[in-house]
This record gives C-alpha cells, structure tokens and sequence, in this order.
C-alpha cells in the first residue's frame, strides 16, 4: 500500500463545521530503526523558537525541546529517548 504524504493548510474563520466524507484508513507502518532523528524548527511555521536544550544535550521522550516566543504555551517536544 503506497501512502502518499500530503500536506493541505486549511485557515478556518468563525468555527465552520466541516462535513466529512469517508471512513478512517486503518493500516499499520512498519517500525524503521535509525540512529539520529532531527526536529526542525523552520517546519513549524507560525512558531518562532526559542530552543530549550542544545545540541549534543540528552533528551527523555516528552521533555521539551523549544518553545515559542510569543506564546510560551505552545511547546514542540521530544519524540525520543537519547
């Protein structure tokens, strides 16, 4: 099965209630075990970062990588241990 990853921005105004059609795919993706894993923060747009910890730092999964600096609320976290 090929899944093709598209990414649509949708800016809603007002609360519009959206009518969906269709069923939720169920399928499973095959673990990939890899060495490094890079989050990126020009790939949250709308964020301007302030990073938390540096490079080479160990992380605990869930811990805190950066935030933003308007809003401090809105965190970007670890998805791993290492």
């Amino acid at each position: 099965m090929e899944i093709k990853d598209e990414v649509t921005e949708v800016k809603l105004k007002k609360g519009y209630d959206l009518r969906l059609v269709g069923a939720i795919r169920s399928y499973f993706i095959t673990p990939v075990s890899c060495n490094e894993v890079a989050i990126i923060p020009d790939d949250y747009r709308g964020v301007v970062p302030r990073l938390d910890v540096k490079e080479g730092d160990n992380v605990v999964q869930g811990g805190v990588l950066f935030h933003d600096r308007k809003y401090a609320d809105i965190v970007v976290t670890s998805p791993l241990t290492g």
